[in-house]
């Protein structure tokens, strides 16, 4: 009998640290959560940004259709504007550089939102108290998803 209990006496340890390691993973891929809401204001900054995706024939924003690659810099003024200062961007593998831009966003208190360029949306999400954002494109016959990481919190 109390080898029996020792023996799940191990068990439960064990299951409990893989427990605690699994939570540990979550918050190293996913970061703790918010501290506080998400605000125009407090996610203001510069942002490097990458992102990858598909323009499809007779898409909504006529761009050529095929493979899109780009990377840049996007600064949010903290007041729901947000300037592209510097973008290079492959278009079915032609290259456009010194790109630059201006455009709307939105946010809710949950860290969740839209940017806009003119007729050009997508949806956001803001991650590692708000250091980090996902976006996808919402627009129609654009495949594309972003990533971008704060570089400061100045713009």
């Amino acid at each position: 009998m109390r080898t029996r209990i020792h023996l799940w006496g191990k068990v439960l340890v064990l299951v409990g640290g893989v427990a605690v390691l699994g939570l540990h993973a979550l918050e190293q891929a996913y970061g703790k959560p918010h501290d506080e809401v998400c605000t125009v204001a407090n996610i203001a900054g510069a942002y490097g940004a990458y992102g990858s995706g598909t323009f499809l024939p007779g898409n909504f924003v006529g761009v050529p259709p095929g493979l899109f690659a780009t990377v840049g810099r996007v600064e949010l003024d903290g007041q729901g504007g947000f300037i592209v200062t510097s973008q290079t961007a492959s278009f079915n593998g032609v290259i456009v550089r010194n790109i630059t831009g201006q455009g709307t966003l939105t946010v809710n208190p949950d860290c969740t939102g839209q940017i806009a360029v003119g007729t050009d949306t997508a949806d956001v999400v803001f991650v590692d108290n708000r250091n980090e954002f996902y976006a996808t494109d919402t627009t129609a016959g654009l495949i594309t998803t972003f990533v971008f990481k704060r570089i400061t919190t100045d713009k």
